[in-house]
């Protein structure tokens, strides 16, 4: 028997999939290259967009880390191979080429968020040595 999901149940997987999470974008494909994504979670959903930059930190929704590492890929057939490392002829496998990855450093709880309004951003100067 199938279980349905409550609007309960969609929400709370809703507020897990929307935990903010820090993290470095890994451009396979392009190293130090850019790479736009587009994507929500679901109907009704507020549509995320961003350019991502090979090698910097990004702090973004779980969701969108899940879909680079996990939809971000193609396939590509390869013969296939025995035990022995030896190609089998006329047989061949699809293995899975990841194009880019989001490796999560740490989620970001509500409590550690400040609100916009409240960051300033000052002159800052350089510490001069005392003697």
């Amino acid at each position: 028997m199938e279980k349905r999901l409550t609007a309960a149940d969609l929400s709370k997987i809703t507020e897990h999939s929307n935990q903010m999470v820090r993290g470095r974008f890994n451009y396979k494909e392009n190293p130090g290259g850019r790479f736009k994504i587009a994507n929500k979670m679901g109907k009704g959903t507020k549509l995320f967009r961003e350019t991502f930059i090979d090698g910097h930190e990004y702090t973004i929704p779980l969701f969108v880390a899940k879909y680079i590492n996990d939809k971000c890929s193609y396939p590509k057939l390869t013969t296939a191979v025995d035990e022995k490392g030896r190609e089998i002829p006329g047989t061949s496998v699809e293995v899975r080429v990841q194009r880019a990855e989001f490796s999560i450093y740490e989620f970001i709880t509500p409590e550690m968020m400040v609100p916009k309004d409240l960051v300033k951003v000052g002159k800052v100067s350089p510490v001069v040595p005392m003697n």
